[in-house]
């Protein structure tokens, strides 16, 4: 963040000089496990409360009122800026909404209490620690060896661009107004792919659901091969495109196969060749957590060097009875998937299999080759429409992402507020001036400090 080039009536201050004598900053409570009371009616605001500009409200553990007056702890205020002092993301802000119970923060947590006649507005603190500048010079001034932690003495090093009172109301009202449309054209953005999910399953459903009539073949009778994979210990690595790996069962996903979620063999085991993937393999996952198990999709390519492991099925079809497109797209359909889930079997919701034998049977509607063909093209070209939809919907919220921090470093430049600024020359000048305000507070700060014991002088 440039400094250099602010606005005559903003000042430049660390945070100590801009908050006021009954302000307070704090690493939050040294509280540990044995201070916690689950039956305590003190609530512990954790770093899972803090949101990325929001309050989240996540956490659920308690003190109660003898541990809080042994440890002598802040009772939060509403207001009360709260700082993640860990990840992730490291330094995010909100501010703390004042809840129906009492409530203190752990030592993960920074709290920055400004007072009423601090030279900060807290939204405005808020928005600038959430900030990408802010945010980036956190990171750099991090320290720890296995978590980063931010230190509030660091915090309170950096230097923060300090507009006048009267524009700072002006700066957090339009920013409330932006960021909130921003965040209603993320919202819709982020509910598109769910309405494509949708569409795909109704293009599935509508060529799928009504088969019911023709032909119903079991799928052994259908293919030339199942085959279950291998599992071996490999590198954390993926292989490259000269090495043999092995895909991990997220390489599988519906109806899209992800050649990067593999492992690398090592060098001292001998790949199976057998076991590699062509073009129009049908993978299928037979065990792990019932979302994921019996998730289909089909191999795009050869992969000469990769191979199925063996929690996965790789199904070969018979080209002159049932084309792998359309197999595929029948397993992802709703009819499809119903079928598949009453073959499953375990225990818990965990670990559930999908067992050969059963998946043998799983029964197919057998139209003609030329319909299977006919069928998968024209769902093919739906699902390119949507793909093209996707795809410009994730470009679309790569630039609304853009945009939060662009009206952000326009906020602290003091580019958002230049006609206003213009506008209000007798609201941010003289003694409604930045440096007016934090000579003010500075000397406010003074007459607070304990006046300090002089030593009487021995009478001789």
């Amino acid at each position: 963040m440039n400094l250099d080039n602010l606005p005559v009536e903003w000042s430049v201050s660390q945070l100590t000089k801009m908050i006021a004598s009954e302000g307070l900053i704090s690493d939050g409570d040294w509280i540990e496990s044995k201070d916690q009371d689950e039956k305590g009616d003190i609530r512990l605001i954790q770093l899972a409360d803090i949101g990325d500009g929001d309050f989240r409200d996540k956490s659920n553990r308690y003190m109660n009122q003898d541990a809080f007056d042994r440890l002598n702890c802040v009772e939060l205020k509403a207001n009360d800026v709260l700082i993640a002092r860990m990840p992730d993301p490291l330094g995010r802000a909100c501010i703390f909404p004042k809840l129906p119970y009492k409530c203190v923060t752990v030592v993960d947590v920074c709290l920055i209490r400004t007072g009423e006649r601090s030279a900060i507005s807290p939204k405005l603190l808020k928005y600038w620690i959430n900030s990408t500048q802010i945010r980036n010079l956190i990171a750099l001034n991090a320290t720890g060896t296995t978590r980063k932690r931010i230190t509030r003495k660091k915090l309170e090093s950096f230097d923060f661009p300090v507009p006048p009172l009267a524009e700072q109301q002006e700066i957090v009202r339009q920013l409330d107004v932006m960021l909130a449309q921003v965040e209603q054209i993320k919202a819709r953005l982020d509910a598109i792919p769910t309405i494509l999910k949708k569409f795909r399953q109704s293009v599935l459903e509508s060529y799928f659901n009504n088969l019911a009539s023709v032909q119903q073949v079991n799928l052994d009778d259908l293919v030339v091969s199942i085959d279950q994979g291998w599992s071996p210990k490999c590198l954390n690595t993926p292989a490259s495109a000269e090495q043999w790996g092995v895909i991990k069962t997220s390489a599988i996903q519906p109806l899209y196969f992800d050649a990067n979620e593999n492992k690398e063999l090592p060098s001292n085991l001998k790949p199976r060749e057998a076991l590699s993937l062509i073009s129009g393999d049908v993978l299928i996952t037979r065990a792990g957590p019932r979302a994921r198990c019996g998730v289909t999709c089909i191999v795009d390519k050869d992969y000469d060097n990769l191979m199925i492991c063996d929690k996965v099925y790789r199904v070969r079809c018979d080209s002159k009875k049932i084309s792998a497109d359309y197999l595929n797209l029948y397993l992802n359909s709703l009819t499809g998937l119903s079928l598949i889930e009453k073959m499953k079997t375990g225990s818990s919701e965990s670990g559930m299999n999908l067992t050969q034998s059963k998946f043998k049977e799983l029964v197919i509607p057998l139209v003609s080759l030329k319909q299977q063909l006919a069928f998968a093209k024209d769902i093919k070209k739906f699902f390119q429409l949507a793909n093209h939809i996707e795809e410009t919907v994730q470009s679309a919220q790569k630039r609304v992402n853009l945009l939060t921090q662009s009206i952000l470093a326009k906020a602290f430049s003091g580019e958002l507020t230049t006609e206003w600024r213009e506008q209000h020359q007798e609201l941010i000048t003289g003694i409604n001036s930045a440096e007016s305000l934090l000579a003010k507070i500075k000397a406010e700060r003074e007459a607070s400090k304990p006046a300090k014991k002089t030593r009487k002088k021995k009478e001789v």
